[in-house]
Order: C-alpha cells, then structure tokens, then sequence
C-alpha cells in the first residue's frame, strides 16, 4: 500500500519563465549552501560552450559528465571555462587621471569556482546524473541538459524554491508562466497520458513528468532512482521522491529548442513504452529502499579545472589524484 498523499505544492510564486531570476540573497547569519550543476553531454560540442557562459557566476562548480563522446565536448568545456566564464566584474576604487578616487571595475578570475570532468560508470542518461551526483561536492544540485533546452538563467528560480523549504524543486513546462519550444504535438499527448497515469497510480499532482530541469538537497540523493541507467531514471525519480515523502514544489520552467544537432532522444514510442513498463513496475513494488552512490574512487576520470585569483589550477582526484601523489612520493 502506499502511504499518504505526498506533499506536492504547484504555486508558481514567480514571474514569466523567461524572466531572469533573481540571483541568490546573501546571507549574513549563516553560509551560503554551494550549488552544484551536473550537466550529462555526449556529443555536444556544438553546444556546451553557450550553455556554460549561461551559468550563473554565484554557482559553485558545474560537474560535466562525459558520455563516451567521440567528438570534442570535454576539450571545448574546458575552452570556454578558462577563457570566458571565469571572467567575472570585480567592484573597487579607481583612480583618474586626477588622482581622484572613484567607483569602477575591472575584470578577472573567478574565486575558486570548478569545473569537474566525470566519466560514467555506464552508459545512459540515468548513469550519467548517478555520476554527477555522487561526484558533486555542493549542497544543493541542480541538474541541467547540454543541448540548450533547459536554461541556465533560470537556475536561481530553482534553488530559491529550495531555500523557501522546498527538498525538491521539480521542472514543469505545463504552470502558467511556463512553456515549451521544443515538445512535438504527439509527445505532449504521451506526457499528458503518463502525467495522469502517474497521478492515479500514486496519488501525486504533478503536471508534467518527462521533464529533466530538476534541482534538490543532496542529502535526499537516495530518493531518486540511482539504480536506472536509462531514460526512465528522471520519470521513476519523479514517483521515487513523492513515495519517500519529500516536499515536492513544481517550478515553471521555459523548454528552448537545442541550439544545434540531433537530439539524443530517438524512438520516441518505444522510450515511451519503456517508461509505461517503468512506472507499472514501480506500482507493483513496495517502497524502495534508499540507494547508494558510487564512491569517488568508482568515478573514472574525474578532472577539475579551478581558477583563484588568476591562477589556473587542473588537478585529478580520486584514485588518480592518490597515484599520482605516489609517483610523485
């Protein structure tokens, strides 16, 4: 049996979805939670540049994990790390040519912020997240596609639905101020379908269900269905976390078109079909147990490119970084 109606909150409480969100309020009593963006890419290197100058120069690393790419995507993350989004305005006094101190700015490096290079365990886009998750050193993650279709603009909206008292703040193009560019006729209807299907089955109240534009407390990582290497993993996640309990607030989201490319997603009836056995097998299964992630030292190739006070800093972890350190002893 199931247990009570999970707490699921579809208030919107923002502006249009393509307004640019407020950046996150400091707060002087206590330190600010550092946000983590996992970003799975397989072959996105027409893509990935524009989406990491996108990102929000208060986020705290963004975690790339690479799905057996065969094209350049890691080597062109890497690109516009050092040569773009690490430039950030820096406020202070400045001198004229008087010798009168004014206000002005002047660029440079971003303060210790990351970007993490993670290889999968295994292949699909569940994996991938699974990866990132466990590799992500921030309190709050949100996660976020390569192809440009989720906006990184909207990043603070997310976390500061999480903030307000939100444990998961799911993605939804179907609130009011939402939408989507990218969604064929055809697929809404099966959106439509599973949305109700997933409503009846476990007494939830969501309005949308294969959306990825998701973002959560770490701690709760083993709410979500760590186990499902495919596209299901995002779907059974969404059912995982309102059947653990957790306060589940949807948050309008803009889908934009992928900037270039195919999209990832092909034989759109058998995927659908897939998630339809997914959800009915979930239906069928007592509450599931909470999963594990994999340690770091199972995270293969995991790279971080640091930049502090104009020092560039690329630098392996986990079992790598400890061989490393033994050649070098």
């Amino acid at each position: 049996m199931l247990g009570m109606e999970p707490r699921i909150d579809t208030r919107t409480g923002a502006r249009s979805a393509h307004a640019t969100p407020t950046p996150i309020e400091a707060n002087s009593d206590q330190r600010e939670p550092r946000v983590s963006v996992i970003i799975p890419a397989m072959n996105e290197e027409m893509n990935i540049r524009q989406v990491l100058e996108m990102v929000p120069s208060w986020v705290h690393e963004v975690v790339l994990v690479d799905g057996y790419s065969t094209d350049g995507t890691a080597q062109a993350a890497r690109e516009v790390w050092l040569n773009h989004h690490v430039v950030v305005k820096e406020r202070r006094q400045v001198e004229d040519r008087r010798g009168a101190s004014r206000p002005g700015t002047r660029d440079r490096r971003g303060e210790g912020r990351a970007l993490r290079l993670v290889g999968q365990t295994r292949r699909g886009k569940g994996n991938a997240l699974k990866t990132g998750i466990a590799a992500a050193t921030g309190e709050i993650i949100v996660m976020i596609d390569a192809d440009g279709s989720t906006d990184p603009h909207e990043i603070g909206r997310f976390v500061q639905t999480l903030r307000n008292g939100a444990d998961f703040a799911k993605g939804s193009r179907f609130l009011k101020g939402a939408g989507t560019a990218d969604m064929s006729f055809d697929r809404k209807i099966g959106n439509g379908a599973l949305v109700l299907l997933t409503n009846v089955l476990f007494r939830t109240r969501y309005t949308d269900i294969t959306y990825g534009y998701n973002a959560f407390w770490k701690r709760h990582a083993g709410t979500l269905a760590l186990e499902i290497d495919g596209w299901a993993n995002e779907i059974i996640t969404n059912i995982r976390i309102a059947r653990h309990g957790l306060n589940v607030v949807e948050v309008p989201s803009f889908e934009l078109p992928r900037i270039a490319g195919e999209a990832k997603l092909q034989g759109v009836y058998l995927v659908g079909w897939r998630i339809l056995r997914a959800i009915l097998i979930e239906r069928l299964r007592p509450r599931p147990a909470l999963g594990i992630l994999p340690t770091r030292d199972e995270i293969p190739g995991v790279m971080s490119i640091t930049i502090d006070d104009d020092t560039v800093t690329l630098q392996p972890e986990g079992a790598e970084a400890d061989e490393n350190a033994a050649v070098s002893a």
